[in-house]
Formats: C-alpha cells, sequence, structure tokens
C-alpha cells in the first residue's frame, strides 16, 4: 500500500478567541510572532501588495511582470508572452 505523505503545514492559528461567525487570523509558520516586515524601508507606507504594486507601476511602468509562454502549432512552448507593471496596473484601476 503506498504511503500517504504527511500534510505541509501551511499556517497556523494566533490570538485568543475570535468574533462570532469569524475565523480566527493565520500566519505562516515561523512569522507568528510579527509579520514579515516592511519591504522599503525609506517608504514606510509601502505596506500592502497593493500598494508595491503600485510603486513598481510608478517606477517602473514598463518593465516585465506578468508572463505567460504560449503554446507553439505542435505543442511545444514558445517564448513568452509579458505584460508590464503599467499595462498591469492600468488593467486593474479600470
Amino acid at each position: 500500500m503506498e504511503q500517504i505523505p504527511e500534510p505541509t503545514l501551511l499556517s497556523v492559528e494566533i490570538g485568543g478567541a475570535s468574533p462570532a461567525g469569524e475565523s480566527k487570523v493565520h500566519r505562516c509558520p515561523g512569522y507568528e510572532e510579527a509579520l514579515v516586515g516592511i519591504p522599503y524601508k525609506d517608504e514606510p507606507e509601502v505596506n500592502t501588495v497593493s500598494m508595491a504594486l503600485r510603486r513598481a507601476a510608478t517606477k517602473f511602468p514598463a518593465r516585465n511582470f506578468l508572463g505567460e509562454r504560449t503554446r507553439e502549432a505542435g505543442g511545444t512552448r514558445g517564448p513568452y508572452v509579458w505584460q508590464s507593471y503599467g499595462s498591469a496596473y492600468s488593467e486593474i484601476q479600470a
């Protein structure tokens, strides 16, 4: 009989009781006491993924952000097609 591997711990519950109808707060193992941190020490207001994306779209609008590989007629993978930070951010804002 095949052994089923143990599940990987993806999050841990932190804090005390939660309000009725809500789940407890979960964090990544190893960060139970504090969040990862502020990514840009000189820009402490950039403290969410959304704000980090806005920062990247403003500072680097033409840089590659999201890529997808095309499929060729024979089924092989072709080159990547990229969307820039600026283009992706504009779509999100629309």
